[in-house]
């Protein structure tokens, strides 16, 4: 009779550790959030690129802004070949925003200037970059069909977070 409540026992103890482990851990969205409004802060950080003589158009770009008034957001534009900009823009979540700044802080933006791309040729479409935060403002340009590394990991992540909205 002795065993039966030893492993009734061991059973409620192993379901009390994981529900206190369910519990304390949070859930998986929970674990990932990176800030929330009430502790989120722009921190004068900006990331935009412009292109133009690109296939989208004469003029295409995305950038994601954050400042006081708005939040944190991403616009993307085109302008087609008569002069016509064509805008959208949608709010981004502190998280969301955080979570892309985190990408574009790994591309190592804050030490690159223009690049040196030997593939490009004098058609070839050219990019211009700017990135700002609290410490660092960047300017710079990249031409080429194929942009080198990192200049392409900017495009690709504001790409990439522009075509989650659709536009």
């Amino acid at each position: 009779a002795a065993r039966p409540r030893r492993r009734w026992a061991m059973m409620g103890s192993a379901a009390a550790i994981g529900l206190i482990t369910a519990v304390g851990c949070g859930s998986p969205a929970t674990r990932t959030k990176t800030s929330s409004r009430a502790d989120f802060s722009c921190k004068n950080r900006r990331a935009e690129y412009m292109v133009t003589g690109g296939f989208a158009g004469p003029e295409a770009g995305v950038s994601v802004t954050c400042d006081a008034d708005s939040g944190p957001r991403i616009i993307k534009y085109v302008v087609d070949s008569d002069n016509q900009r064509r805008e959208s823009a949608h709010g981004l979540g502190p998280g969301e925003f955080d979570a892309l700044w985190d990408r574009l802080n790994s591309t190592g933006w804050h030490n690159l200037g223009d690049c040196d791309n030997d593939e490009a040729s004098d058609t070839d479409p050219v990019y211009s970059f700017d990135l700002t935060d609290d410490w660092t403002s960047k300017s710079m340009s990249c031409a080429g069909r194929t942009l080198p590394f990192p200049w392409d990991a900017i495009v690709s992540e504001l790409d990439q977070k522009a075509a989650e909205y659709g536009d």
